[in-house]
């Protein structure tokens, strides 16, 4: 993702770029920028706002987990330096999945029923509401599919949260939505959202019952774009302080669209963008941030071309 947004940063000119690598990973590819090595003792949160301060907009690429792109977005955000990401405030709750249930079933907006770990412990769901008799455990800030597992009972759910009783508070539970896993990339202001791409997600069940993301089509699902278009819509104005580029995860049952979470930063779809969409998804986000209070727009030229990214890790 940061080696895709340097590229694209990089194409454009009157532009400096300067970002951080650890050093021990080779860095010389990442043309265009200044690059920065980081070893293991130093403080790379120390590094990385003494490089916010000589910066006129800087863009976090960061996961959720554990605070990390809430800390480093407030480090931006007391900086007094454009912040190209989304506000703080929906930073955090779009990292809080159960925060963002209960703002997404307050907007109306269809989405997987959720609950605490320790309120599971004690409530558990309604089987007989429920179409289906798996259930899924993650982390509350977790980041894509990190130690998101299956379980085929809420008896076995509740089991292994019985026997890892200090991680509840850290867990959220979910009935398995059935459907096809999707995605949905966004610029989004005060409120408005524009949609950039439908995607196609393709996330397998591993031997250990874990689900991982391994393979996105960026805008594979452009037939149903009218649809996201309606969705993207609604969760931004449910959540105005959303900003910048915002990924939407989406289970599409047959002819509904069921929202996973919100994600309030660069997503991995974001590596094919600029090749489906035919145009530079970082001048459109410079230009967001440029025009302020003025009416934005995409460029006429935009296409919706299906890029493949197989994801090996």
């Amino acid at each position: 993702m940061r080696d895709a947004l340097i590229a694209d940063l990089s194409s454009l000119d009157n532009i400096e770029i300067v970002t951080t690598v650890d050093e021990r990973l080779y860095a010389n590819h990442l043309a265009g920028a200044s690059t920065l090595a980081i070893d293991a003792s130093a403080d790379p949160f120390e590094i990385w706002q003494g490089l916010i301060k000589t910066c006129d907009a800087a863009l976090i690429v960061a996961p959720e987990s554990d605070g990390i792109l809430s800390k480093l977005t407030h480090m931006v955000e007391v900086s007094g330096v454009v912040n190209l990401g989304c506000a703080q405030c929906s930073v955090d709750i779009a990292s809080n999945k159960y925060d963002t249930f209960i703002d997404l079933k307050s907007a109306g907006i269809m989405t997987i029923p959720t609950m605490m770990a320790d309120m599971f412990l004690t409530l558990g769901f309604n089987e007989a509401s429920s179409r289906q008799d798996s259930y899924v455990l993650k982390p509350i800030d977790g980041a894509g599919c990190e130690q998101t597992m299956l379980f085929k009972s809420q008896a076995s759910v509740h089991d292994w949260l019985s026997q890892n009783h200090r991680q509840n508070k850290r867990y959220i539970v979910q009935p398995f939505q059935a459907g096809t896993p999707a995605s949905m990339s966004m610029l989004c202001r005060d409120g408005q959202a524009l949609l950039l791409s439908c995607n196609q997600q393709h996330i397998v069940i591993t031997e250990s019952q874990h689900l991982k993301l391994v393979g996105v089509i960026v805008n594979g699902l452009s037939d149903q774009r009218a649809n996201f278009e309606r969705l993207s819509d609604q969760i931004a104005l449910a959540m105005p302080t959303l900003n910048g580029y915002v990924g939407v995860d989406v289970i599409l049952d047959e002819n509904e669209f069921v929202v996973v979470e919100i994600n309030p930063r660069i997503t991995t779809s974001y590596i094919g963008l600029s090749e489906s969409l035919g145009c530079n998804p970082m001048r459109m986000m410079l230009d967001l941030a440029d025009a302020k209070g003025s009416a934005f727009t995409l460029p006429n030229n935009m296409s919706h071309k299906s890029v493949s990214l197989s994801l090996n890790e």
